[in-house]
Parts: C-alpha cells; structure tokens; sequence
C-alpha cells in the first residue's frame, strides 16, 4: 500500500469511528441534552439528528 492510499484509508477508517461515536452519543444524551465539540470541530460532515445551537455546540 502506497502512502497516498494509506491515508486515504485512514481518513475513511476515522470518519466511520467518529460517525459511530456520534451516533452512541446521540442514543446515551437524554432529550433536550446538549453535546459540545471542540472550536476546530465540526458535526457538518457527518448525518446526526442533533440541532446546532451555536457552533461546536449541538442538541438532542
């Protein structure tokens, strides 16, 4: 595998994981629960159900 596929791989390998970790955060916040992310962080790239209430800061 040469570099360029292998980080490809990895950036593939990362969004699965942090998709999946959203997911359970989103099944463990109890409703009206808030989920804050770091400033450099973002949820845009991936599918959630949560409602952003100001940037890095999110709603069940």
């Amino acid at each position: 595998m040469n570099q360029k596929t292998f980080k490809s791989f990895c950036d593939i390998a990362y969004n699965i994981i942090r998709q999946k970790l959203v997911n359970e955060v989103y099944r463990m916040l109890k409703p009206g629960g808030y989920f804050f992310v770091g400033h450099l962080e973002s949820l845009s790239a991936l599918k959630h159900n949560f409602k952003t209430v100001a940037p890095a800061v999110y709603k069940k």
